[in-house]
């Protein structure tokens, strides 16, 4: 019986492949994140206020600040202080479910919605755009990157 065993990578191939995934990356936010956080401002967000609405949008049920700030990775002061112009802004409503003595969690208003909807369609027709300025081997490559990206192999 054989067990399988990782393979052993060189650290400096494993470096190179970092610096050189983070420039490709870097790349393509220059290249298509310009209009998306034009858009941003437009609905007088800041990126912030992006990512919360986004997150909302992306859970199953209303979250609570903490889970916010975890899912997020970031400091859940800084994400009560976000909250706080979301709700000002009628962009996120509080859920108080019976029986739970913790903050309210948060779910997005018809407003929130619609804006992130905005945000994502910006977003996909500058991708899309990107993609279409590909040649054949390079549109080749990025379906590569992608599917391995996504765990598709």
């Amino acid at each position: 019986m054989s067990t399988l065993t990782a393979p052993a990578f060189d650290s400096s191939a494993t470096e190179q492949l970092a610096v050189d995934l983070g420039d490709v990356l870097d790349a393509l936010l220059e290249r298509t994140a310009h209009t998306l956080v034009e858009r941003i401002q437009v609905h007088e967000l800041s990126p912030i206020h992006a990512r919360l609405l986004r997150c909302l949008d992306r859970s199953f049920a209303p979250l609570h600040p903490g889970e916010l700030a975890e899912r997020m990775q970031v400091e859940e002061r800084s994400v009560l202080r976000a909250l706080t112009r979301l709700h000002e802004r009628d962009l996120v409503i509080d859920v108080v479910a019976a029986g739970d003595d913790r903050a309210p969690a948060l779910a997005l208003t018809r407003r929130g919605r619609a804006i992130v909807h905005d945000l994502d369609h910006v977003r996909r027709r500058d991708l899309r755009a990107f993609i279409e300025g590909l040649d054949r081997t390079e549109r080749r490559r990025v379906e590569a990157a992608v599917s391995l990206l996504s765990g598709e192999l």
